[in-house]
């Protein structure tokens, strides 16, 4: 008896056996929404991608706001969890101020997750995406702390605090440009980031090669 051939439409891709339907989905929609945007962006596109049937899809999210939300979770997650840590660490401002760059950094360029700025993207409004905006503003407020702090204790420049913050999370967020690296180049990327956002407020500069060693050990 001859076996029977699957039914279905054809497969943009072959099937990854190792990859789960909603990690595909995930890989696909991210994909789709760098290149295309969020609106332009449909459900079928998305199936068609991910090698699955466009009813797959609705059986893991059920709409592509779902999809968008998960990615969008996704994203932030380490830079949330980096924060929780941080929290149970002491440290003196200039060795906090290059781990935080460091690290929001290191997220920004190799984190699949990671799709651009809010500001691509308007359908991310904070009405539809709470969640995202109320973790979004947690990094933002966290180097407004660490920026108060190190001014209060004569370590940072005595800058205006706001400007100040958006300016440094504005560079820090220029990762955001930059295609997904790989470990190596983004280590590089970050230090070099993470060392100039330091010395864009460090009071004293001589001894920002310790500050950096520290912040590494």
């Amino acid at each position: 008896m001859s076996e029977k051939k699957r039914v279905g439409r054809p497969r943009a891709r072959p099937v990854d056996e190792a990859e789960s339907a909603p990690d595909a989905i995930l890989r696909a929609a991210r994909t789709l929404f760098r290149q295309q945007g969020l609106k332009a962006t449909t459900t079928r596109q998305i199936a068609d991608a991910a090698g699955l049937r466009q009813p797959t899809i609705f059986h893991y999210f059920p709409n592509k706001l779902e999809i968008v939300r998960e990615i969008a979770s996704q994203a932030l997650a380490p830079e949330l969890a980096f924060l929780e840590a941080e929290a149970e660490r002491s440290a003196d401002p200039p060795e906090r101020l290059y781990r935080y760059a460091h690290f929001v950094v290191t997220n920004l360029v190799s984190n699949p997750y990671v799709i651009g700025s809010p500001l691509q993207f308007p359908e991310l409004t904070p009405e539809a995406f709470n969640d995202f905006f109320t973790g979004y503003e947690r990094i933002f407020e966290a180097l407004k702390d660490i920026l108060r702090e190190g001014m209060a204790a004569g370590v940072f420049l005595d800058l205006p605090l706001e400007v100040t913050t958006r300016q440094l999370f504005a560079l820090i967020e220029a990762g955001l440009q930059a295609e997904r690296l790989d470990p190596a180049t983004a280590e590089r990327v970050a230090d070099n980031a993470a060392l100039l956002v330091l010395r864009s407020v460090l009071a004293d500069q001589t001894h920002i090669e310790r500050i950096r060693e520290d912040a590494r050990g």
